[in-house]
This record gives C-alpha cells, sequence and structure tokens, in this order.
C-alpha cells in the first residue's frame, strides 16, 4: 500500500493495548504467535522428494549426540536435503552417510549459561572443524545459544564435552510468514475505513461479546513493540512516525539499524507491515500510540528459527522498555 490506511485482516484480528491492559492483550498475540511457531505448515520446495512417511519415521527417532538428545531431528534430514531422500529411515547405510554432512545446529545451554561458557564452547568448536555461526548473551539478559555449523560426526566430541553444560541440540529449520487475506477476499477491499470496526477491534475491547464499537482509552503510550517479521516500511502514513527500524538478522549476524534509515529493516514483502498496522496502525491498529520497531529476519525466501532467536536475544537485552515482541511466523518444530 502506498498510501491510505493498512487494510485489516479478516476473521479473527489481534493487535494490542497499553500498560496493564496493554500486556494482557499482547499475551494473547503471544499464544497465538507460539501456535504459529509449532503449527504444521506445508512442507518447502526442498522436501517435496522426500516421501512424507519417511518425516513421520524421522520424527519417532530417538536421537541424541554426545549423549545430549536432539529435538526435531527430522529438521535435520530436511537440511541433508537430497542425500538422506530415501525410502527407508532405518537403512544404516544412509543414517551413517548423513552424519558426516554440514548443516546448522542450534545447541541450547542450561539456565545457569554464561556468556564466557558459550565463548569458551565457541573456542572448542573451532578444533572441531565446525563454525559457530551465532552467541546469545544470557549474562545480559539474553538468550542462552549457540549456533554452529558442523556434521553429527564433529558436533559429537564437542557434546562429550560440554554434555553438563547443554541441555538439548535442534537443527536449525525454516520459517515463514503466516498467509494473510487477500484482495480476493470482499472484506479485505480498499474501500475499508475507520468507520468500519472490524471482528478484532470489536472484540478485543471488552471481555465478552461483541457491540459494533471500538472503544478504549489504552493507547500504548510510551509502550515499545518490536515486530519481528519481514520488515515493516516504517514511512507508511498510516504510523504517523511512530515505526523505526531496528535490526535486520538474516543469516550474517544481528544488524543495528540507524533510526533514520529507509534500506535497514525495510519491507519488501508486505506482510510485516501489515501486522505492524494491526498493532499500532492508526487506522486499524488497537495500540494506536505505540512506538513501533522493525525486526526484520525473514527474507524474500523465509527465514530460519535461529535468524528468529538471535533477534530475540537482541531483543531481549537492547530493546527499549516496556516492550513487547509480535511475531505471526510459521514453521516445523
Amino acid at each position: 500500500l502506498e498510501r491510505g490506511p493498512i487494510p485489516p485482516r479478516t476473521g479473527f484480528e489481534t493487535t494490542m493495548g497499553p500498560r496493564r491492559t496493554f500486556v494482557l492483550a499482547v499475551a494473547s498475540i503471544c499464544a497465538l504467535a507460539i501456535i504459529a511457531f509449532t503449527s504444521d505448515t506445508p512442507p518447502v520446495q526442498s522436501e517435496q522428494a522426500v516421501p512424507p512417511e519417511v518425516w513421520h519415521k524421522a520424527a519417532k527417532l530417538s536421537v541424541n549426540i554426545g549423549g545430549i538428545p536432539v529435538m526435531n531431528y527430522e529438521n535435520r534430514l530436511r537440511q541433508v536435503g537430497e542425500l538422506v531422500a530415501y525410502k527407508d529411515t532405518d537403512d544404516p547405510r544412509r543414517l551413517e552417510e548423513a552424519k558426516h554432512v554440514k548443516s546448522v545446529w542450534i545447541i541450547v545451554l542450561k539456565k545457569e549459561a554464561t556468556d564466557e561458557k558459550i565463548k569458551d564452547i565457541c573456542a572448542d568448536s573451532k578444533h572441531h572443524h565446525m563454525t559457530c555461526k551465532g552467541e546469545g548473551h544470557p549474562s545480559t539478559g539474553g538468550v542462552a545459544l549457540i549456533e554452529v555449523e558442523s556434521s553429527e560426526t564433529d558436533l559429537e566430541p564437542l557434546m562429550l564435552k560440554h554434555q553438563g553444560e547443554v541441555s538439548f541440540i535442534e537443527p536449525d529449520g525454516e520459517v515463514k510468514a503466516l498467509p494473510v487475506a487477500t484482495a480476493a477476499d470482499p472484506r479485505s477491499l480498499h474501500h475499508l475505513n475507520a468507520s468500519y470496526v472490524v471482528w478484532g477491534l470489536d472484540r478485543v475491547d471488552q471481555r465478552t461479546g461483541r457491540d459494533g464499537v471500538y472503544r478504549s482509552t489504552l493507547t500504548g503510550e510510551g509502550v515499545h513493540v518490536y515486530v519481528v517479521d519481514t520488515g515493516v516500511r516504517v514511512t507508511h502514513t498510516d504510523f504517523s512516525g511512530r515505526a523505526v527500524p531496528a535490526i535486520e538478522s538474516l543469516g550474517s549476524g544481528v544488524v543495528e539499524c540507524s533510526n533514520t534509515s529507509t534500506t535497514c529493516a525495510n519491507d519488501t514483502d508486505g506482510h510485516g507491515t501489515h501486522c505492524a498496522g494491526t498493532v499500532g496502525g492508526t487506522t486499524f491498529g488497537v495500540a494506536k500510540h505505540a512506538r513501533l520497531h522493525s525486526a526484520k529476519v525473514l527474507g524474500a525466501d523465509g527465514g530460519k528459527w535461529s535468524w528468529i532467536l538471535l533477534a530475540e536475544d537482541w531483543i531481549a537485552r537492547k530493546g527499549m522498555r516496556p516492550a513487547i515482541a509480535s511475531m505471526s511466523l510459521g514453521g516445523r518444530g
């Protein structure tokens, strides 16, 4: 949308109000984000060569590496692609072959982990033919994780050495933006304006039922919302100057944006701008005075769980307070 209000989603609409009530309303969004994260989204193209029964069998595998449990091991098979596109997941030759192929892993440390311990493990990883691609910062309120590129064979001795410090391992996975209504849906046409009270707005301003009106004295004033998505077109007029770029996390670490940049964390898809409008757009947003921060974690082809987790690490450590993270993303895991 070049000009005019950002059209709402059809059907169920979720957004936010401020302060205490704001936080309660946002909890609903967070719950939806969690549901989205665990949803069974359609398979990506790289999986098409592998029959569904292979993934079902792989999902039931109980796998550990160096004594550390591996969650969602089937994502590992997706990463190595055609190499493991075999008909029988019990074929020992194929499983052994796959162990030598490098892919990206997320290592989650125990709650007492420190930045120093993460650096120690990353330093050790260099001696095991692997690359430490990203680090969390638990000592300053961030996430206790490490992102590494490694084969299973090389990862095993590292996990054996640090067995008492690691909680679990998980293969990185694909993440996509959740679909939104299109112009083919008559309720998303451009004739909608502020006089049209959408279902979600009508529903969130009272505890039960709807009354055909959106009334709220809670505007989100002073609250910072980090829209973790495809980016946000911060120059959109519906944001009234309240939207700014924050970070990009697209596989090369976290890049901090200048508040005045119109290219960093910019939205080239439209999904993130749409979601930001749901949160805090002047016309259809609930928190119409909230400060919106663009945290871009999805590119043209989607993103990875590790990109999102590193963005969350940054928001937890450096995000302005009071802060909320809004995510409308989906993927296996």
